[in-house]
């Protein structure tokens, strides 16, 4: 028999349950957000730091030295993620490492295009990897692409003819250094192949 006691503290139970995945919620959404101002704000403190003499191996060195004192901090803060996330099965050592080695040139081609190309530019070329995932999802993974996510691939790619503006770069002193242009696709287009290789590895 159920008692008035025990209802209660099945209504305690599912209000911090309920509670704790919300706040859960909410710290994932505030990450994205962190995230991807992170991402927006980093082409431009790249510009500052080349026009003070800084190269692209100094710059790259400096943002993976913080990356990682940051990654290495909070499993230090909290022995609960450094008992539970920091032990690597062997199955998933080589798919670690291949993601690593894709994201490091990955970041490589990028701050190599925002040497070349205004950041603006950079990142517009950049963000069609979103574009080159579902088509690799669809090329290699076999799932299906709906109307709208058709579109969606086909309007990135037409956003990258524009922003680029072909006949424009064609006119001498254009000032479009097609060789930033590549590595701003290179930069998309292993980024795209480690999202896919990240959903493929687990």
């Amino acid at each position: 028999m159920v008692t008035r006691s025990t209802e209660r503290t099945d209504l305690a139970a599912r209000f911090v349950s309920g509670g704790e995945e919300a706040r859960r919620r909410w710290l994932g959404t505030l990450a994205v957000a962190l995230a991807s101002v992170s991402f927006g704000v980093q082409g431009i403190l790249a510009k500052y730091a080349y026009a003070g003499g800084a190269s692209v191996p100094t710059v790259l060195a400096t943002r993976f030295l913080f990356a990682t004192l940051i990654l290495w901090a909070i499993p230090l803060l909290r022995p609960s993620i450094r008992r539970t996330h920091l032990r690597l099965p062997r199955g998933r050592a080589l798919g670690a490492a291949i993601l690593g080695a894709i994201f490091v040139t990955n970041s490589l081609f990028y701050f190599l295009a925002l040497d070349l190309l205004p950041a603006s530019t950079a990142v517009m070329l950049v963000f069609v990897f979103p574009a080159l995932v579902a088509l690799w999802a669809r090329i290699f993974l076999g799932e299906r692409l709906s109307r709208p996510q058709l579109a969606a691939l086909g309007l990135a790619l037409l956003g990258c003819v524009l922003k680029v503006d072909p006949r424009a770069a064609l006119v001498i002193g254009a000032g479009l250094s097609w060789l930033g242009v590549l590595w701003a696709l290179g930069s998309a287009f292993s980024n795209s192949w480690y999202v896919l290789l990240a959903a493929v590895f687990g």
